[in-house]
């Protein structure tokens, strides 16, 4: 049988300034429900503990929060899994960067619950994707699992993104960069990808459309992110 063209993204895909406000509509939209756990660092545990409460106390929705410890390996991933399945964890949350978006999304996947990505960065790939990379207990590259849906919300709130460090905001433009020559030497090669088929126009189309963007905005979401503004440029280059 031919290899059929596949196409994979995020079932929703949402951004905005202070979109974290819209949590509790877009999870009702998409019928999800809590209790929720959610993943997060120190920084951002602190940072956004009182907007969890706000937003999802609120309103009765019952969450928990895990502290992610810093890496992304099989022991931190078990941990998750672990305290979803005790705590009846409904739907799981990261909050953060790749490892850790990472982390949860394959705890939700071994428990097969419902994944939302919330970043604070804009540095990787990760929010959108069905993969997570493994380290181990020292950082080193471990392996990579794929997963067979990617994400079922991703959440983007540009008024955090915007108060990121600079570094991360640049490397992420370097890794979006870099998409169009991938998805041109996918289209080229005719070869299976991780979705099972070959790749799609519509997938080309969007890495064309996010190298002009960058070439086009790149220096001005950069100034808007040094002065902490969510101004039209940095929407463009985060999305």
């Amino acid at each position: 049988c031919p290899l059929q063209t596949v196409f994979s993204s995020p079932a929703r895909y949402t951004q905005g300034f202070e979109s974290i406000e819209r949590l509790p509509s877009e999870m009702a939209f998409l019928g999800l429900t809590g209790p929720l756990l959610i993943v997060s660092g120190p920084t951002m545990t602190e940072h956004l503990a009182p907007e969890w409460q706000r937003i999802l106390g609120g309103i009765g929705i019952p969450f928990r929060m895990h502290l992610f410890p810093g890496e992304c390996t099989i022991p931190a991933i078990e941990e998750v899994r672990e305290l979803a399945e005790q705590t009846g964890a409904a739907t799981l949350l990261a909050a953060g960067g790749g490892k850790v978006l990472d982390t949860t999304r394959a705890a939700a996947a071994a428990l097969g619950r419902p994944f939302i990505a919330f970043p604070t960065v804009a540095s990787t790939d990760s929010p959108c994707s069905a993969i997570s990379v493994i380290y181990d207990h020292r950082g080193i590259y471990d392996t990579f699992h794929s997963f067979p849906r990617n994400p079922d919300l991703v959440l983007v709130d540009t008024k955090i993104i915007a108060q990121s460090p600079r570094r991360y905001f640049i490397s992420g433009m370097g890794d979006g960069l870099s998409t169009v020559f991938e998805a041109r030497a996918c289209m080229r090669g005719e070869r299976e990808n991780l979705r099972g088929g070959l790749a799609t126009v519509a997938a080309l189309q969007i890495g064309e459309a996010c190298y002009r963007t960058l070439m086009e905005d790149g220096r001005d979401a950069v100034t808007e992110l040094d002065n902490d503004h969510a101004g039209p440029a940095l929407e463009r280059v985060v999305e």
